[in-house]
């Protein structure tokens, strides 16, 4: 309808600190990297290529976040579909790769986990 908004989100790799983000870093990138879908570097970039309809609109930053303990992070991180190639692929879990340093660098406490969300829009 004439006047609508079309908006376009999706959530970036997950923020700890620096110590748990390079190790989820190295699942992503160097364990599992070649086993994302090409279109996942529509993901990375935010949207950025993609030409939407209309007049663009500004957004503001957004983010989502969650209190997890490690059990709960490693958890999330074995739904990634490159995950799940790996394992259909090799036969094993690639998060145990990192799932005992990850551990340690945790700690036995819930921590906040933060997602930045990427927004795209535009009226129609």
């Amino acid at each position: 309808a004439a006047g609508g908004v079309l908006a376009a989100w999706c959530y970036e790799l997950c923020h700890v600190d620096a110590k748990c983000d390079a190790i989820v870093a190295e699942l992503y990138d160097n364990i599992v990297g070649e086993f994302w879908p090409p279109e996942r570097r529509l993901i990375e970039e935010g949207y950025a290529s993609i030409e939407l309809p209309g007049e663009a609109l500004q957004v503001g930053d957004f983010a989502m976040s969650a209190n997890w303990t490690a059990a709960d992070m490693l958890g999330y991180l074995r739904t990634w579909s490159a995950c799940r190639c790996y394992e259909k692929l090799h036969g094993e879990d690639p998060v145990e790769r990192v799932a005992g340093r990850l551990q340690a660098t945790w700690g036995d406490t819930a921590r906040p986990v933060r997602w930045p969300l990427r927004v795209r829009a535009s009226r129609v």
